[in-house]
């Protein structure tokens, strides 16, 4: 208890050279091995006696002989920044998995409340310079596109317009031309191919080319060119391109509680046969989840009287539901095919939901593809509420309701 504080060191140093060996050992080469031993069996000695020049003279040497017996790995700082990051992606491929998970809004069904890729034409004055599109990429998820034809050629007729990626997460659009020359822009097809003039410009016509399949068993949409001649200078493609807003949704909520009629929500298609039957719908809009706002809950009694939604008879109450019908930028619910009343798909004025079904409405109703054509969600396709926009930077950022 009232030992010297050169004894007291030598124990430590006992203490932490034996928890060294035993980490250590099976590394060492064997006369290593054997040195460290022998120091510590000379220190052992040198503690009990309490011989201070002793413990001194050999505390360097078995901190020296154990440095020595292992020496630090070449690289070890890049080697622990490496192993810190392999670990952060785990952790994030683990939270993805199993709580939340992100998701892109494609189209403009859930509009104003979520937006979809938004293509505006634009005049070359309107396009920014460098600095001002590099703010809005980073805090809009805005990008600009400005395509001008540096030679004159005929584009090709088959497939004249074609997608690539290059390092995992760069998407590029790729034009081609009868004499083998490209022009690449960075770009997806689908962007490209709307409302910035490419379409138009080289006149392309899409045809369903049931030969080939997407990933999920669907048509591949494909297109062609015709006669298509482009002259050196011509704008190709010019505009604005605003993304889908980027949202996470939380996919352990619903193991813990029911759904809830008025929120907006997240399910696979997996085995809803009227999404699987249009097999006309565009292959880049055939995402194996949709998101929409769940308008009905197992045994609801639904009915259509435009702009509102009736549920057991009575206008929904649900604050998402209300928004929708009210105005102030929504067009309120909307029947399919010109009937007065009914929810298209059914052909019934009414519609009763089954003990395992949930019936989703686009908040654009007028522009939404949702269980009005294609029936019913079952329960095993639910994945969970959508929680926030977590980019870009705009007015939807945060939480959705």
């Amino acid at each position: 208890m009232f030992a010297p504080k050169f004894v007291k060191q030598g124990k430590l140093l006992l203490k932490g050279s034996a928890k060294f060996l035993r980490y250590k050992c099976d590394l060492m080469e064997p006369e290593r091995r054997d040195e460290i031993v022998r120091l510590r069996s000379e220190l052992k000695t040198a503690v009990r006696g309490r011989d201070r020049e002793t413990i001194e003279d050999l505390t360097p040497r078995l901190i020296k002989a154990c440095e020595m017996a292992a020496p630090m790995p070449e690289y070890s700082g890049w080697r622990e920044n490496v192993e810190v990051i392999f670990v952060a992606f785990v952790i994030a491929v683990g939270i993805r998995a199993y709580f939340v998970q992100p998701f892109k809004i494609p189209t403009g069904s859930m509009q104003p409340t979520l937006n979809g890729i938004i293509a505006t034409p634009l005049d070359a004055d309107e396009i920014p310079g460098t600095p001002v599109r590099w703010f809005e990429r980073a805090f809009k998820g805005r990008s600009y596109i400005d395509v001008v034809a540096p030679f004159s050629g005929r584009v090709r007729a088959n497939n004249p317009v074609t997608e690539e990626r290059r390092f995992v997460f760069l998407t590029y659009s790729v034009i081609h031309f009868e004499d083998g020359r490209t022009i690449r822009v960075r770009s997806s097809m689908d962007q490209l191919l709307g409302g910035v003039g490419l379409q138009r410009s080289l006149g392309l016509q899409s045809y369903t080319d049931r030969e080939r399949r997407t990933a999920d068993d669907r048509p591949v949409v494909s297109y062609y060119a015709g006669n298509s001649m482009v002259e050196e200078g011509q704008v190709l493609a010019r505009g604005r391109i605003d993304s889908g807003d980027q949202v996470l949704v939380n996919k352990v909520a619903y193991h813990f509680r029911r759904p809830h009629r008025g929120e907006v929500f997240v399910f696979r298609t997996t085995g809803i046969r009227g999404i699987e039957m249009q097999q006309d719908f565009p292959p880049e809009q055939g995402s194996q989840h949709y998101i929409k706002r769940l308008a009905g809950l197992p045994g609801d009694n639904l009915r259509i009287e435009e702009p509102l939604l009736l549920i057991d008879g009575e206008v929904a109450r649900e604050p998402g539901l209300v928004r929708v019908m009210r105005g102030d930028g929504y067009g309120g619910y909307r029947n399919v095919g010109g009937r007065p009343s009914g929810l298209g798909h059914f052909r019934l004025n009414e519609i009763r939901l089954g003990p395992e079904d949930y019936f989703a409405l686009g908040d654009n109703s007028g522009n939404s593809s949702d269980s009005r054509m294609w029936g019913p969600v079952p329960e095993p396709n639910l994945v969970g509420p959508a929680w926030m926009v977590y980019l870009p930077f705009t007015d939807h950022w945060g939480r959705i309701e």
